[in-house]
């Protein structure tokens, strides 16, 4: 991070649990009511196009049915991870026994598969969650900096206002307060019930992020860390 300290001199960034799973874009709109809902879910593919999950993805209990969107926001699009916890996983693997059907290698393909199969009951059933990580645009377009100026306060609003589940961060300042985060999270990855494989540091101010860019797939204003396979005894 030295590199974008020495030309953003008052950067600060996001370190948060790399979570093994599935990315996906929700959609919220707002209605004629006043409140938001959930008109498009897509997994995201190959970064740009995704499949349509939409009905599964309304079937979770996760997710809010309704958030209320600040003043001049109409339409939002958000980037979460779908991803199920351990003993959710044990659980559909058991039933998969009892059936004489094929068993999930892992978490992640299990929900993957649950996400695409045609029976939104069975998305519910299985218990799969999201967690919110990056709010992608508003109204079509415009930068999120019209949502918050930062993306920690975008995370705290989703959280706080609108009973997202978001992803946890470590606001930090420099090298020393990001590696630290990146050894704390990598040192409790196992206490968490949810599959985690690295950690991202990214650039919390939304007007930096702007001047820095995206490549052809990621952005220019994160990059992320991989921790070592578990060694087994």
């Amino acid at each position: 991070m030295d590199s974008v300290k020495a030309e953003y001199s008052d950067v600060t960034f996001s370190v948060e649990r790399k979570i093994d799973g599935l990315s996906l874009s929700l959609v919220y709109e707002r209605s004629d009511d006043g409140l938001a809902y959930l008109t498009q879910a897509s997994t995201r593919g190959d970064g740009h196009v995704g499949e349509d999950v939409t009905a599964n993805v309304a079937a979770l209990t996760c997710l809010p049915r309704s958030i209320e969107l600040p003043k001049g926001i109409g339409k939002i699009e958000l980037r979460g991870e779908c991803y199920m916890s351990e003993k959710d996983f044990e659980a559909a693997n058991a039933k998969q026994a009892e059936a004489g059907k094929k068993l999930f290698a892992n978490p992640r393909n299990c929900a993957a598969g649950t996400l695409r199969q045609s029976d939104p009951a069975i998305a519910k059933e299985r218990n799969l969650k999201v967690f919110i990580f990056n709010v992608q645009s508003v109204n079509d377009g415009e930068d999120s900096s019209e949502f918050a100026d930062s993306h920690c306060d975008q995370l705290n609003y989703l959280r706080d206002v609108c009973d997202f589940k978001t992803t946890y961060y470590a606001h930090c300042n420099d090298n020393d307060s990001i590696l630290a985060a990146i050894r704390d999270i990598g040192e409790h990855r196992y206490d968490i019930d949810y599959p985690i494989d690295g950690a991202v540091i990214k650039v919390d101010e939304i007007d930096i992020r702007k001047k820095m860019g995206e490549r052809t797939k990621t952005p220019k204003w994160a990059i992320a860390f991989k921790y070592p396979a578990e060694e087994k005894a």
